[in-house]
């Protein structure tokens, strides 16, 4: 089960990237999630951490 997500983005985000949705990354079940509140998804192919408040539930 795929949990997707809408990027947001900020102020200093590229427009490119920003209503793009993304895949969170699971690891046991669990989406990947630091202590800081960032969240790890593949957006676009790529792995990147992004702040998991700029993401939406699709």
């Amino acid at each position: 089960m795929d949990t997707m997500y809408i990027y947001l983005g900020d102020k200093l985000t590229d427009t490119a990237w920003k209503g793009k949705l993304c895949r969170a990354i699971r690891k046991n079940g669990k989406c990947i999630r630091s202590k800081k509140g960032t969240m790890l998804v593949e957006l676009e192919g790529r792995s990147m951490i992004v702040l998991a408040r700029l993401l939406r539930k699709q």
